[in-house]
C-alpha cells in the first residue's frame, strides 16, 4: 500500500553517429532506504527496460549518479565530460584562433525563436545529444524563475551569426556576483555553449572571457573536444576536472549497429552475452564503406562482449583495445583495434544536459 520506488522514462530521439535513434531515457530511479536489498530495483528495471523493447526502443540511456550501479543492467559508461574552472584575467586566445563571427545578446523571447532550430541542426553532428521538443525548450531551459537561479543573476543569452545572417551558435550562462576588498570577484556559470563553425566557437568563448568584473568562469560537464582548450595559449590556466555522464543500454543489436555509421570499412564477428536475457547472441556486423549489414550468426567470434561494453562504444566512444589489454573483453588485440578504428567517430559523444 505504499510506494517504495520510482522510475520514470523520457521517449528521447538520440543521436548516435550518422544517424538518430529511439531511446528511452531512464530517469528518477529511486528506492526507498526501508525496502533496499529486497529486489524492488531489478523488478523494476526488467519492467523498464521489456516496455522499452515492447516500444520500439533501440537503445536506453541514463545520466549517472554513480558508477557502480548501472553496469549489472548492461548499461556501458558512453559519454565522458569536463567540468572547467577558468582563471579568466588569465585566459589568452591563441593568434592562431579564428576570427570571431558576431555575436549579439537576445532576449528569452527571441531565444525561443532562434534557439530550437539552431539546436536541432547542431546537434545531429555530436553522438549523446537528443531532440528537444518545445515545452523541453519552455520549462528546462528558458524559464528563469528566481528558485533556478541559486543565487545568480537572470539568465544571459548571446547568439553568434555567420556574414549572411544565419545563426551559427549560442551560450547560455549566469554571473554570481561577488564584491570583495573594493572589487568585483564575480564568476560566470556557463549554462550551455554550442557552435557549429569555428568562428562561432571563438566568438562565444570570447563573449565569456571578456566579462571585466569576472575573476573566474565555470562550466559543467563540458565536451571533451571543446575548441576552448584549442583556442587557450596556456591551457594549464583551465582545471579540467572528468566525470561519466551518460550511460547506454543496447536493447535491438541490429538495429543499433545498421543505424550508425563507422570510421572504415571492416567486417567483425561479436559474441554479445547480456544478463538480462534481452540480446544475448553472436552477430556479424560488415561495413563496405557505403552499406551496412548486421545479422545472427552461428560464427566464432572476433569480440566477446558484455552487452554494457557494446553500449559504451555506440556513440562513438570506443575502448576495446584497452579492455583487450586489461582482460576485460574476449578479443585479439588486432580485433580490438579494428573495432576501435570502426566504432571511433570525429566528434566525441557528447550531452549538454542532465536528464
Amino acid at each position: 500500500g505504499h510506494i517504495v520506488g520510482t522510475l520514470g522514462s523520457f521517449d528521447l530521439d538520440m543521436t548516435v553517429p550518422g544517424g538518430s535513434i529511439p531511446c528511452a531515457g531512464t530517469t528518477w530511479v529511486s528506492v526507498a532506504p526501508s525496502h533496499r536489498r529486497r529486489g524492488v530495483l531489478r523488478r523494476m528495471m526488467d519492467a523498464h527496460l521489456s516496455e522499452a523493447v515492447e516500444h520500439g526502443d533501440v537503445i536506453a540511456a541514463l545520466w549517472a549518479s554513480d558508477s557502480a550501479i548501472y553496469q549489472r543492467f548492461g548499461y556501458g559508461r558512453a559519454v565522458e565530460s569536463v567540468s572547467i574552472d577558468l582563471d579568466r584575467p588569465m585566459a589568452r586566445l591563441r593568434e592562431a584562433a579564428p576570427v570571431p563571427e558576431r555575436v549579439v545578446m537576445i532576449t528569452k523571447e527571441e531565444a525561443a525563436e532562434v534557439l530550437p532550430p539552431l539546436y536541432e541542426r547542431i546537434r545531429r553532428d555530436i553522438p549523446g545529444t537528443f531532440a528537444r521538443s518545445e515545452p523541453w525548450w519552455a520549462y528546462r531551459h528558458l524559464r528563469d524563475t528566481p528558485e533556478r537561479r541559486g543565487g545568480r543573476s537572470a539568465l544571459r543569452i548571446a547568439c553568434s551569426s555567420a556574414p549572411d545572417g544565419r545563426a551559427t551558435g549560442y551560450v547560455l550562462f549566469r554571473v554570481e556576483s561577488k564584491y570583495e576588498d573594493g572589487h568585483s570577484n564575480d564568476t560566470v556559470h556557463v549554462v550551455e555553449l554550442l557552435g557549429s563553425t569555428p568562428g562561432s566557437w571563438s566568438a562565444l568563448w570570447s563573449l565569456v572571457l571578456g566579462l571585466d568584473l569576472a575573476t573566474r568562469v565555470k562550466g559543467s560537464f563540458r565536451p571533451l573536444d571543446d575548441p576552448l582548450f584549442e583556442f587557450l595559449s596556456g591551457v594549464r590556466r583551465v582545471q579540467r576536472t572528468l566525470t561519466d555522464t551518460v550511460w547506454v543500454r543496447v536493447l535491438d543489436v541490429e538495429r543499433a549497429l545498421t543505424s550508425r555509421t563507422y570510421g572504415q570499412p571492416g567486417a567483425l564477428t561479436i559474441g554479445i552475452t547480456d544478463a538480462m536475457g534481452i540480446a544475448n547472441g553472436t552477430y556479424r556486423l560488415e561495413w563496405d564503406g557505403h552499406r551496412i549489414e548486421c545479422g545472427g550468426t552461428s560464427g566464432t567470434p572476433d569480440l566477446d562482449l558484455d552487452i554494457s561494453d557494446l553500449g559504451a562504444a555506440l556513440l562513438g566512444r570506443p575502448a576495446f583495445a584497452a579492455a583487450s589489454q586489461a582482460g576485460t573483453i574476449g578479443a585479439s588485440y588486432e580485433a580490438a583495434a579494428l573495432a576501435d578504428r570502426m566504432f571511433g567517430h570525429h566528434r566525441s559523444p557528447y550531452c549538454p544536459e542532465v536528464f
